[in-house]
Order: C-alpha cells, then structure tokens, then sequence
C-alpha cells in the first residue's frame, strides 16, 4: 500500500484546547491535529500532511516550521520533516493548512495523493552505515510498509468486525530481507545482476549430493541489495540466525522462490533500545517471490515452526479487533507498553489470522513516538 503523504481532507471535527487561546484540536481522518483558532470549522477541506512527511524548507508556506530544524534529504535537498509532537497536553500529529494557501491544489478530488505536486517526500530513517550496497534492491521483492490505523479507522471499524487480527509486537530495527532465489527466477535474476560489480552478492546454493548450484541467498536493507560481508550488521543478523541454510532447506523442499522478512536489531540499529548483545533477526512475513503473494499468519506460523526460523513476538491470541476496541483512542492505548527489554515499544502490527487478502495495519505507540522516536 503506497502511503499518501498530503492530500485534501475534510475536517471533521473542532474541539476547544483547555487554557490555549490561540490554538485548538482539529480531527482529520482519526488523526487530531493542533490548529491555529478559528482556521477551521466542521466540513472545511484542509490540505492534510501526515507525519514523516518531509517538507521542502524553501517553501515559505512552511517557513513557520523551520524553528523545529532542517535536514539535508537523500535529494540533498533542505527540508522539515513532520513529527508527532504535544501543545498544551494535547498530542499533534501531521500538519493542517487551509487549501486557500494552495493555489495549485485547487480543484482537486479529495483524498487522492497531492505529495508530488508540493515536493513533499517521506522521511526515512538512516540506514546502519555498513549496508554495503551491491545495487538496487530487487523489484520482484516487495517492501512492507503497513498503513497507520489512523488512515484505516473509519473504513476497518465498519467492515472488519469479524475479522480475526494477531497482534505481533513491532521491534524498532531495521528491515531485511533474506531470499531464495531459484532457478524459476533466472531470467529476471540475471537482468537484476545487471551493472553490478564482481564483488561477492550472494551465497550460492548447492544440493549436498551431487553439489549441482540450485540457486541463491541474497540480503537485503530496505532499499538496496546488499553485497555479502561477514562483518555487516545485515549478515550477522542473518548467519546468526541460519537464515542461508534453512532458505536453502526450504528452497530445496518446496522449488519456488521465497523471501523472509524480519527486523534486525542489535549493537548500533537505532540505538539498539531493547538491549541485544548480538545482532538478531525476527521474522515477520514470508513472501512467495514465485506467485507473488504473501502468506497468511498462520501460514507463515507453520513455516517458521517447522523450519525453526524466530519471529517478532504475538502478544495474545488472535482476536476481532473491532469488536473489542471502540474507539481510536482505545486501540492506541492498547499499543502503549513494554518491549520485549525496553519500557517502551514502538507498537503493535496487527495481522489477518487466516486470510492474506486483508491488510495487516500498524498501530505505532504514542508514548514511544514522545520519549523514543529518533
């Protein structure tokens, strides 16, 4: 699901800030807001920025946000980036302007993605600086990237209240992904090797009978493929884990394609907050690279168990979501709480227990948004 940055909201709620003159809460999706008094009311269109959007600092329109700092982007380009932050008690996430302010905006549809238009980008963090990149990651291996409960309230309140969610615990790492790729994939393997140079990329896969290559492990960051180094964050995760020898197992056992995906964490991954005195990989997904689709959870469940393969952990058992919280408020206190070493996580990703046609969502931790984000 590509996330949509800034577009053109309806507000759809006003409410008074108690002891602040010039400011009050706007609620816009399920997301409340800090205004200026007075620039809004019930049924205005806002142009609605969310959080980590990553403004460009030469806009005047945004000049006002610079005294919270300015960052170079991968662009190279100077711009303020979007946090959550707390006025007067009251949380504010995202960043509402009148659409008066936006000329080239006018006449739009609401809700489709105006980020382009205003050179707005999404504000990633830094990778560990030993990705080692052997070139692009491939586009056959999807990111993950699940939307905010925020975006999805109003729609999976009302549709999805016998759907049955698992809420896994989300670690504050970085993304990897460790793949299978089989001869099934040749053809598109050998055009993404392309312009890469002739450093090691992959550990090549050999049936232990006849020592015949089968196919091979690759390691990838959010962005890039990267090269194989012992030494990498990535690889230790990886090799800690046995991850080329049980993606080689499975390839062999199945004969398609497959990728892991998990969070790596550990010594000097975003300040390594849970503690790990090693690096680890937690597996979340797996992805058929052959038919292009996800496993369900309990698909995905029966594989890591019978592989021996660690996950991020669940923290009860599947339950209808939508039925047991009735608010926005209360699903997102229901994030709030310990990691698996921290006093803060990051949040929860909920997942369809048995059909992969749903969407899994996230619901990110306000108090970890507050004390932890970096």
């Amino acid at each position: 699901m590509i996330r949509q940055l800034v577009s053109l909201r309806v507000v759809k709620e006003v409410n008074p800030i108690p002891n602040a003159d010039a400011i009050e809460l706007i609620k816009v999706r399920a997301w409340n807001v800090v205004a200026k008094k007075g620039e809004f009311k019930p049924g205005d269109v806002c142009v609605y920025f969310e959080i980590d959007s990553f403004l460009p600092a030469d806009d005047s329109r945004f000049e006002f946000l610079k005294k919270s700092g300015v960052k170079k982007g991968a662009d190279d380009k100077e711009r303020i980036r979007l946090k959550t932050i707390k006025l007067r008690g009251q949380i504010s996430q995202g960043l509402a302007l009148p659409i008066e302010q936006f000329d080239e905006l006018r006449g739009l549809p609401l809700a489709i993605d105006v980020s382009d238009r205003l050179d707005v980008i999404k504000y990633e963090r830094p990778e560990p600086k030993d990705t080692n990149a052997a070139g692009i990651r491939p586009d056959f291996i999807p990111k993950t990237d699940e939307e905010r409960i925020q975006n999805l309230w109003d729609k999976l309140s009302e549709t999805e209240q016998d759907t049955l969610y698992v809420p896994t615990l989300k670690l504050d790492g970085s993304l990897c992904t460790v793949a299978f790729i089989g001869s099934d994939m040749e053809d598109q393997w050998v055009m993404n090797h392309e312009d890469i140079d002739e450093e090691k990329k992959a550990i090549e896969v050999r049936h232990a009978d006849t020592g015949e290559k089968f196919g091979e492990i690759i390691v990838c960051s959010r962005n890039m493929q990267l090269k194989y180094n012992p030494d990498s964050h990535f690889w230790k995760a990886v090799e800690n884990a046995r991850l080329p020898d049980i993606l080689g197992d499975i390839g062999e056992d199945l004969r398609y394609s497959i990728a892991v995906q998990g969070e790596v964490c550990g010594p000097g991954i975003q300040g390594n907050k849970d503690k790990f005195p090693n690096f680890k990989f937690f597996a979340f997904n797996v992805f058929n690279i052959t038919t292009q689709s996800y496993y369900d959870y309990t698909s995905v469940m029966g594989i890591f168990e019978e592989y021996g393969i660690e996950s991020v952990p669940s923290l009860q058992h599947a339950f209808k979501v939508f039925k047991k919280f009735s608010t926005i408020e209360e699903i997102l206190a229901y994030a709030d709480g310990p990691s698996i070493n921290a006093k803060y996580r990051e949040g929860i990703v909920f997942k369809p227990f048995v059909n992969s046609s749903k969407d899994s969502f996230k619901v990110i931790s306000n108090k970890w948004l507050l004390k932890m984000e970096t």
